[in-house]
């Protein structure tokens, strides 16, 4: 009897998170011959035991390896997806925005980060941290390799709306504590505009 998709589909999941572990080069020349349909679908997983085993810097230097055609296929999508997300979800566990800056930093030279990742991004940290996108913002902002990336208004009003909702003496605190910030007139200014 053959077996179901799914399974089948979850088998070659759970051997390709061992070998991540086990022999990563391996892993990852083996996950590049699969057919597409596979492999977009376990790069989540794979990615996720890389990072763990092997560290984040693992998983950023896989996607610098990669060709540009690589990258642009749904299977490279993927992975930057996964590399990124994975890649963040470290910092921002520690809720640290720096930490999160200096990867995206690395992984901007790799590929490239526009105002949608740093949403992406700034959503991992928010969840764990009330001011956390605001400081994600601010370091951006500090950041020769990311302040050239436009954004958009509706990226601020996420990290201040949001975290003003939340609490409003947290804003006013940091923007107290942070006046030389390079964002402090753009949040200071939604703030004083903040349910108006």
């Amino acid at each position: 009897a053959d077996m179901s998709e799914s399974m089948r589909k979850q088998l070659l999941a759970t051997i390709m998170s061992g070998a991540a572990v086990n022999d990563p080069e391996r892993a990852i020349a083996l996950l590049g011959s699969l057919p597409d349909a596979d492999r977009a679908g376990m790069a989540e997983k794979f990615v996720g035991a890389l990072v763990q085993h092997q560290g984040k810097d693992r998983a950023i230097e896989w996607l610098a390896s990669m060709s540009a055609a690589e990258l642009e296929s749904d299977y490279g999508q993927s992975l930057t997806r996964s590399v990124f997300d994975k890649v963040m979800w470290a910092g921002a566990n520690q809720s640290n925005a720096s930490v999160m800056v200096a990867d995206m930093e690395r992984l901007a030279s790799v590929v490239p980060i526009d105002e949608a990742w740093i949403d992406r991004s700034m959503g991992q940290l928010r969840g764990r941290k009330t001011i956390g996108g605001i400081e994600l913002l601010d370091q951006i902002a500090r950041s020769p390799a990311l302040s050239r990336i436009p954004l958009g208004e509706s990226t601020f009003s996420n990290a201040v709306d949001d975290a003003l909702r939340r609490d409003p003496a947290a804003v006013a605190r940091w923007l107290a504590a942070n006046p030389d910030s390079p964002i402090h007139s753009e949040v200071s200014s939604m703030v004083e505009n903040h349910g108006n």
